[in-house]
């Protein structure tokens, strides 16, 4: 049988799992990375630099586009979080167009 997988960061955690739920798909809510970069080519790769430079490997990414040299939101996927923005915010300081922020499922912050 085939399948695909579709990921996705929403607004509204609960009401997009309830409308999931109803059409019967299967959900499966992940810890992700969001962290806005300059729409330039190579702020990926050089994100991607740092973070391997502290031996921590990526899971999988995606980057939404943006118009006009708007931000772009990289989505990451890493096994320790707290380490990668850890070396994130340490290596922002000679960066200053680099924005975290980290995405949970709501269970997650309900905590």
């Amino acid at each position: 049988m085939e399948h695909g997988v579709l990921r996705m960061t929403v607004d509204d955690v609960p009401t997009t799992r309830t409308v999931l739920h109803r059409l019967n798909l299967p959900v499966t809510e992940t810890e992700v990375l969001a962290v806005d970069l300059p729409n330039r080519p190579g702020a990926a790769a050089d994100l991607c630099d740092r973070l391997a430079s502290a031996h921590i490997n990526v899971g999988y990414m995606y980057c939404t586009g943006s118009a006009n040299g708007a931000k772009t939101l990289v989505v990451i996927k890493v096994p320790d979080i707290k380490k990668a923005i850890k070396v994130l915010e340490q290596s922002k300081s000679t960066r200053r167009d680099v924005k975290l922020s980290l995405r949970r499922p709501a269970a997650a912050n309900r905590r």
